[in-house]
């Protein structure tokens, strides 16, 4: 799954090159590939070693006290959310591409380029009042 990333970055940087850096800021195209290098080994293994422990000890465990358990579903919980946020990062950045390329070429207008699809509500009081 590390080298899809990798990969993912390259194919990125080709098409931000292709359109002289305007898709994506080269900044960071460069801090996602440098997260994935840095963090994606150690969040899966972080990941398998609470899988290993859980394993290992399932047959002790009777409650959440356990501290066998406890070490293990923790190492779980932190190294698949380590992995979540660089996912998360890879989906972030093909969104940005996307909807860069679309304007770029064309495709989308400025108001739609720049609708970050966020909707802003205020809520009224009773007198329409938005304190």
């Amino acid at each position: 799954m590390k080298e899809v990333l990798e990969n993912l970055h390259q194919i990125c940087s080709t098409l931000n090159d292709k359109f002289n850096g305007k898709l994506l800021d080269y900044e960071k195209l460069d801090d996602f590939l440098e997260d994935i290098r840095d963090d994606w080994d150690s969040s899966f293994e972080q990941l398998k070693c609470g899988l290993q422990i859980l394993e290992s000890q399932a047959g002790s465990i009777e409650s959440s006290r356990n501290s066998a358990y406890t070490k293990g579903i923790l190492e779980i919980f932190w190294g698949l959310r380590r992995l979540e946020v660089l996912l998360d990062d890879a989906d972030n950045l093909l969104v940005a591409l996307n909807k860069k390329l679309m304007y770029e070429s064309g495709e989308i207008s400025e108001e739609e380029f720049l609708d970050d699809e966020i909707l802003n509500v205020k809520y009224l009081d009773e007198d329409n009042d938005s304190d």
